[in-house]
């Protein structure tokens, strides 16, 4: 019983890094800044906001759509709230090392803030 939730729990996983894979690119290219010396901190901090929100809804559409509905189909009672919490930190950690327009904002923002100029 073990090795079948196991495998169920991996074939879980396969399923939302497929998505991912997917819509990640898209979520990406839409926040695309040709060059980030040129504009100003407060829409630079509203693109950052509204890149972090948007990822925060597909991770919450995923997790209602997706591993809610697969756990309740194959009937994985037992470890449920494990393997939520495992696939929603997996989830977010893939999802936001995906977005390289996020991680090159968050970059540039925090090599000018003035503690560490």
């Amino acid at each position: 019983m073990n090795f079948y939730i196991i495998l169920l729990t991996f074939l879980l996983l396969i399923i939302c890094f497929v998505i991912l894979i997917i819509l990640s690119p898209i979520i990406d290219h839409l926040f695309d800044v040709d060059e980030i010396d040129n504009m100003d901190n407060i829409s630079m901090y509203s693109i950052i906001i509204t890149h972090i929100i948007l990822l925060g809804v597909l991770v919450l559409g995923i997790n209602y759509f997706v591993i809610n509905k697969y756990i309740k189909y194959f009937k994985i009672v037992k470890h449920e709230k494990y393997i939520k919490l495992l696939m929603d930190l997996v989830l977010t950690l893939t999802l936001v090392g995906l977005q390289k327009n996020l991680t090159t904002k968050l970059k540039y923002i925090t090599s000018i803030h003035p503690v560490r100029v």
